[in-house]
C-alpha cells in the first residue's frame, strides 16, 4: 500500500513515487490501486507550502495520487543502495514477463500443483507418445501433445535457474542479516565506550539517555540461581 507517512520531525513522505510520473491535478489523498505493488520504498520529500496555491497531483507508481504544492518541486533523496534495489527489481520484472504462463503460488491450485510431483516423467513422455501416435487415442483431444512436450521441456531448461535464484535468495537474506549484525556490533561496542566515557565527560550524558532509551535494555539482568540454592 502507499501512503503518507509522518518522517519524524520532518515532512511528510509518499513511498514508491516516480519523478516522471506528476500530472495535473486531481483531489488529494492516496488512493492506492487493489494490489499495488511493494516491491522497494523510493521515498520523496513534500514540501508543506506556506500558501495555498492551486494543487498539484503526483500520481505514484502503481496507482494512487497525493496532492502536492506546485511551487515546490519535489526533490527525491535516493541512496545508492536504493537506485541498485531499484534496479534489480526492473529487471526481475522485465525477467518474469519474459516467461509465458508465469504464475505465483496460490491456494487454490497449491494442492493440485503439489499432486502432480509424484507422477513420472517417464509415465508423462509415454502419455505425449501415445497422444502424438496410438491409434484413436489422439482423437480424444483430452492432451495437447505438443503443448506438453514444451512444458517438459521448458520445465528441464529452467530447473537449474530455478535453483541458481533460490541460491541467490539464500545470499541475499544472509548478506542482509549479515550487515545488519557488523552495525550492532560496532554500535554496542560504541555504546559501551560512550556509557564509560559519559561518566567523566556530562556533554555525552544525553546521548546515552537516548541510546539506552531506544536501545530498549533496562539495566542488567540479575544472575540466575543455582538449583538447591
Amino acid at each position: 500500500m502507499h501512503d503518507l507517512a509522518e518522517s519524524g520531525k520532518g515532512s511528510p513522505v509518499v513511498t514508491n513515487a516516480s519523478a516522471d510520473e506528476a500530472i495535473q491535478a486531481a483531489d488529494g489523498g492516496i488512493e492506492p490501486e487493489e494490489g499495488a505493488s511493494e516491491a522497494v520504498e523510493l521515498a520523496l520529500t513534500i514540501v508543506e507550502p506556506e500558501s495555498e496555491p492551486e494543487p498539484v497531483a503526483l500520481v505514484l507508481r502503481d496507482g494512487g495520487v497525493a496532492v502536492v504544492d506546485p511551487s515546490h518541486a519535489p526533490p527525491f533523496y535516493l541512496t545508492d543502495a536504493q537506485k541498485l534495489a531499484w534496479g534489480f527489481i526492473k529487471a526481475i520484472d522485465e525477467l518474469s514477463t519474459a516467461i509465458e504462463g508465469f504464475k505465483l503460488p496460490h491456494p487454490k491450485t497449491a494442492k493440485h500443483v503439489r499432486g502432480a510431483r509424484t507422477v513420472s516423467r517417464e509415465f508423462l513422455n509415454t502419455m505425449i507418445f501415445a497422444a502424438r501416435h496410438a491409434p484413436r487415442l489422439g482423437d480424444v483431444k483430452t492432451m495437447d501433445p505438443d503443448r506438453a512436450q514444451a512444458i517438459l521441456e521448458f520445465n528441464q531448461a529452467f530447473r537449474p535457474v530455478a535453483q541458481r535464484v533460490a541460491t541467490f535468495l539464500k545470499g541475499l537474506n544472509f548478506t542482509i542479516e549479515a550487515g545488519k549484525a557488523q552495525v550492532v556490533s560496532e554500535a554496542l561496542t560504541t555504546y559501551h565506550v560512550a556509557r564509560g566515557l559519559a561518566r567523566k565527560h556530562v556533554e555525552l550524558e544525553s546521548y546515552v539517555h537516548y541510546m539506552r532509551r531506544d536501545l530498549g535494555r533496562k539495566g542488567n539482568k540479575a544472575p540466575r540461581k543455582k538449583k538447591g540454592t
